[in-house]
């Protein structure tokens, strides 16, 4: 009979792939190996499915980079049939994003762009912006609802504030012709007090201008309490003047420009020395690439006199007439349409041109992007940044750095803290000390009065002596 041994778990025997261990370590040792064995595979298969997820996603999201067609309209991109099944399952999620953001862009482009068009107009902003937004929804298809979602939001949210505007304009307007009212007033108080038996009459009007002021000042408090008393005292001069107990000027006018904001503005203004040095300091700034649009907007805002946020920044291609050295505005609050520029205005402008020319990577967009007309256009333009109302696309007027490049200017050319205003009045008194007649001046600003122009002779000592030393030469020896 042949014998029968039984090993023991901790016994080992030869075999065809050397010692193997017998018994309960066995069986351990095995299932050991087993669960190694599913975890390699288990993660061998997890890196092959991302690695086909991440080609599938990058196929997808460059199938679906543009989301216009070949006429530069904004249409959901069609699904390519060569891409991998892997591709396909991620195309649609990608392609709806980058639709959804180019539709909100170029409706809010769109938007700010008619509300430039219709100032202080919101019925007719609502009318223009209301079939633009119609024809945008009828050609979104499947995402129709969604498009109509975000038009009536921006919608809302210009035609709001055209509507403000509007309210403060004639809120303006409508302080202004109290204010004419009551200068008009004012002089019938003297003829009244001049007149025989007129006391009575005179200081019954008299009453009437004050109460007038009064009302004027609680209705617009924008006029503030300094009006109030500059008008009292000047009725009360009239009616003295009137009734002859006082001759000479109205002591009022010694203190009038106390309360004249638009006189003390206009003596904001940095030297020549200052102002070349900002010059020079914008233009060094500019040669760094995301500084640049900035940079030389904050330089030509100098150089032309035109006020960044409303001028400059918003020039674009077909406003320019170098040949002619002159600005076609498309708005201006004086009505003139066309401004002439200095040849250095002109030469800054040249050097910006051939920027764009050259296709400088800052400066200048293809034709299919909205941006591409713009002299400065701005590089965050549908970037999202986070502001008062959270995060929220940059606009395509919005330069959000110029005044982080402005403060910058001003530290690198070590100049006094002014904001950017002063570049106008600096503009202008420079103008001024050139000896550069106040007509031409005149027509640099776009001043409708020359009397606004003037303000800024009567800013700077040298155009005062130098005009003196005219009457000097005058005189026979």
């Amino acid at each position: 009979m042949a014998e029968i041994k039984v090993l023991r778990p901790a016994e080992t025997r030869i075999g065809a792939i050397g010692i193997v261990p017998m018994g309960d370590n066995a069986a351990r040792i095995g299932q050991q190996l087993a669960t190694s064995g599913r975890r390699l595979r288990e993660a061998a298969f997890q890196v092959a499915y991302e690695n086909e997820k991440k080609e599938g996603q990058e196929a997808a999201t460059l199938a679906a980079i543009s989301a216009k067609d070949a006429n530069g309209k904004i249409t959901f991109p069609e699904m390519p049939k060569d891409l991998s099944p892997t591709a396909q399952k991620y195309y649609e999620p990608i392609a709806r994003k980058r639709f959804l953001e180019a539709v909100s862009l170029e409706i809010d482009a769109v938007a700010q762009q008619t509300a430039a068009d219709h100032e202080r107009d919101p019925v007719g902003f609502e009318d223009t912006f209301d079939k633009y937004l119609q024809d945008t929804i009828n050609n979104s298809g499947q995402f129709s609802s969604l498009v109509s979602s975000i038009g009536a939001v921006t919608s809302k949210q210009y035609a709001t504030k055209l509507y403000t505007d509007k309210v403060d304009h004639s809120r303006k307007i409508a302080a202004s012709n109290a204010v004419t009212t009551i200068e008009a007033e004012q002089s019938i108080i003297t003829e009244l007090a001049k007149q025989q038996g007129g006391a009575g009459a005179a200081e019954q009007k008299r009453k009437d201008v004050i109460q007038l002021a009064q009302d004027a000042v609680a209705e617009y408090t924008e006029l503030g309490v300094a009006y109030l008393s500059n008008v009292t005292s000047e009725a009360n001069f009239n009616y003295a003047k009137g009734r002859s107990y006082f001759s000479g000027d109205n002591p009022a006018a010694d203190f009038k420009d106390n309360f004249n904001d638009e006189i003390q503005d206009h003596t904001d203004y940095y030297s020549t020395e200052a102002m070349n040095k900002i010059i020079a300091a914008g233009l060094k700034l500019s040669k760094n690439g995301e500084k640049r649009v900035a940079a030389l907007g904050v330089v030509a805002a100098l150089l032309c006199g035109g006020r960044p946020p409303s001028e400059v920044f918003n020039l674009t291609t077909d406003m320019i007439d170098l040949k002619n050295k002159v600005i076609h505005y498309k708005k201006t609050k004086t009505k003139q349409w066309s401004r002439p520029i200095t040849p250095r205005m002109v030469q800054h402008l040249q050097y910006i041109w051939d920027l764009r020319s050259n296709g400088d990577e800052y400066m200048y967009y293809s034709k299919d992007d909205l941006r591409h007309k713009y002299l400065f256009p701005n590089i965050r333009y549908g970037q999202m940044r986070r502001g008062k109302k959270g995060l929220r696309p940059c606009k395509l007027l919005h330069i959000n750095e110029v005044r982080k490049v402005w403060k910058e200017i001003k530290a690198m050319a070590s100049v006094e803290d002014r904001d950017l205003k002063s570049l106008r009045h600096t503009f202008a008194v420079f103008c001024v000390t050139q000896n550069i007649g106040l007509r031409v001046i005149q027509k640099y600003l776009g001043h409708k009065k020359i009397e606004t122009t003037m303000i800024y002779a009567a800013a700077t000592d040298s155009y005062v002596n130098s005009e003196s030393e005219k009457t000097t030469a005058g005189y026979a020896a």
